[in-house]
């Protein structure tokens, strides 16, 4: 299930996580490379969004101690805004430690044609941090994947996501 659709689903929303200045003695210490976006982390049946923004100098999430699932995540990249979702990381986070997940916001588009008789079928996938599907978006709205084939070939473009 999408991140979208797990989230929509559930009556109650996910628990934000903001700074927190000092972890108690069970609670563990998340930092990441995010410099604005949020996270989205799974234990049990509670979901927590945590939320990362340019103007904090604290950088460290406080959460309970225990073995996370990383469910996804929204990062800014300049005037883009990178949505990743899908796999099923498991994020360990020991008590009075702390811990640093280290996100790749780079994405990656592979393009597959194939022929059928006279047609060409194209298929797409972006890809991003951990195999994860990217959604990307710019003023509020995913943007259209380009394409053109050799010179004087079809071109146009593809939605996805």
């Amino acid at each position: 299930m999408a991140l979208q659709d797990h989230l929509k689903s559930r009556a109650d929303r996910p628990l934000l996580v903001k700074a927190k200045a000092v972890a108690k003695p069970e609670q563990g210490t998340l930092v990441s490379n995010l410099e604005e976006g949020e996270i989205f982390l799974k234990r049990d049946d509670q979901v927590y969004r945590l939320v990362w923004t340019k103007e904090e100098k604290a950088r460290g999430r406080v959460l309970q101690g225990g073995q996370y699932t990383l469910l996804g995540f929204r990062a800014r990249k300049g005037k883009w805004f990178l949505s990743a979702a899908g796999g099923r990381d498991k994020i360990q986070l020991k008590a009075g430690e702390t811990t640093e997940l280290v996100l790749d916001l780079s994405v990656r588009v592979a393009f597959k044609a194939q022929r059928k008789g006279d047609s060409v079928s194209l298929g797409m996938g972006i890809l991003g941090d951990r195999e994860k599907g990217v959604s990307i978006y710019r003023e509020g709205k995913r943007i259209r994947i380009g394409y053109r084939f050799a010179p004087g070939g079809a071109s146009g473009s593809m939605s996805y996501g």
